[in-house]
């Protein structure tokens, strides 16, 4: 049976003793009674379900699944088996491809092909820590050929995300990379607010195709290309001032296939432009993308 008690200093604390027959003792530091008390009881309940070998009750179960390497480390349950990195990376892509489109999972192939070759695919997750997560850092860092800077924190924040899914995911107790830092993703040296004159600049010297690119991405924040690409004629409603944009980025998640964007007053002079210049074909996008079809022009500005 397990017992409890308080030290001298205030702490609480709670000796028992193990499966294999030893004396261990848990310390709980200054806890309210209430709280001890309700751990005391988790003890007891694991005792009993050891001696009788029957299944915890669910409260339990999921109480030990929270905190089970500190229990392990006192004899309570046995030492959790770990996962081994390469299976676990595995299983992540594979859950990944089902939602992710192809440029992110070639990101995520990447940076999972970087940690399987520097910790190896035999090593269990359980054993990378956060001095072995700084050494995977130092090595990002002074590897040759030599990464950018901008790969290398794109790189390590997909690397946390491993880790964090295999913390949610009870896999590891904590994320070893959880605090680590990276460089920026753009570097002081690089920064340039674009004004709106160089804008202006920008367009009259572009073909009437690049004129729409830029406006969109410029005077109406699409992504480009996704989004940009994705626009056709249908989606433009020049009478109500709005744009349909599809997004094909996120259009995975429920109620993010597409938003809605004004056509802003600097942006609508291009549209229109761009429309005068359209070919005669139904798959025209709004950045003068063609496809092949031969139908009729649309008869009016409208999307539908």
């Amino acid at each position: 049976m397990a017992s409890l008690s308080t030290d001298k200093t205030g702490n609480r604390v709670i000796p028992f003793v193990a499966g294999d027959g030893k004396r261990r003792t848990i310390r709980l530091g200054k806890v309210s009674k209430k709280t001890a008390e309700g751990v005391e009881l988790r003890v007891e309940y694991l005792q009993s379900a050891a001696t009788s070998r029957l299944p915890l009750d669910g409260e339990t179960a999921r109480w030990v699944a929270d905190i089970g390497d500190d229990l392990a480390a006192v004899g309570l349950i046995p030492v959790r088996q770990s996962e081994t990195l390469g299976a676990f990376l595995d299983g992540y892509l594979t859950r990944r491809r089902a939602d992710a489109k192809g440029g992110t999972v070639t990101n995520l192939v990447a940076a999972a092909n970087d940690v399987r070759r520097f910790f190896g695919g035999g090593c269990p997750l359980r054993e990378i820590d956060e001095r072995r997560a700084d050494e995977f850092r130092t090595h990002y860092l002074t590897r040759a050929p030599k990464l950018a800077a901008v790969t290398v924190a794109r790189r390590l924040n997909t690397v946390k995300q491993f880790f964090d899914f295999a913390r949610r995911t009870k896999y590891v107790p904590a994320n070893p990379f959880a605090d680590m830092s990276a460089p920026g993703l753009i570097p002081e040296a690089r920064r340039h607010y674009v004004s709106a004159a160089d804008d202006r600049r920008v367009l009259a010297a572009c073909n009437p195709t690049w004129r729409v690119i830029v406006a969109l991405s410029r005077f109406a924040g699409l992504r480009n290309p996704s989004e940009v690409l994705s626009l056709k004629w249908e989606h433009v409603n020049f009478e109500t001032g709005r744009m349909t944009v599809p997004n094909p980025k996120t259009e995975h998640h429920p109620g993010k296939d597409y938003r809605v964007v004004p056509i802003f007053p600097d942006l609508r002079p291009v549209l229109e432009e761009a429309w005068e210049v359209a070919a005669p074909v139904t798959c025209t996008s709004a950045a003068g993308r063609r496809g092949t079809g031969t139908g009729p022009r649309p008869t009016g500005r409208a999307g539908g």
